[in-house]
């Protein structure tokens, strides 16, 4: 068990890498075609499709991280409204509708 983890621990910290790289990417080339557009009256052509391509890996890898923490979308107004003795299913249920959802867009 504890390979396991320390295996899901390390792909955690290189998906956190990739993604801080992809976003600064995607911040940098934009914010640089922005600059060099008021500049120059014309901006970086290929700055476009590398934002779009960085933000991609972001969301991408970013929506595996807030999965894996539990922090994606979800209504945190509800979280008392069930006893707290449900807690362990509810995080089942939770990841189950999750693993759902990303076999569903895997398959889409």
């Amino acid at each position: 068990m504890k390979a396991a983890e320390y295996i899901l621990k390390m792909i955690e910290r290189v998906e956190g890498v990739l993604t801080f790289i992809a976003f600064s990417v995607m911040v940098v080339v934009v914010f640089g075609d922005v600059v060099v557009r008021e500049i120059t009256g014309s901006g970086l052509l290929w700055a476009r499709q590398v934002g779009v391509y960085s933000n991609i890996v972001v969301v991408m890898l970013g929506f595996g991280l807030a999965s894996a923490h539990g922090s994606h979308l979800r209504p945190r107004f509800a979280d008392n409204w069930l006893p707290q003795s449900w807690d362990g299913f509810i995080t089942h249920a939770q990841e189950a509708l999750m693993a759902l959802f990303c076999l569903a867009f895997a398959i889409f």
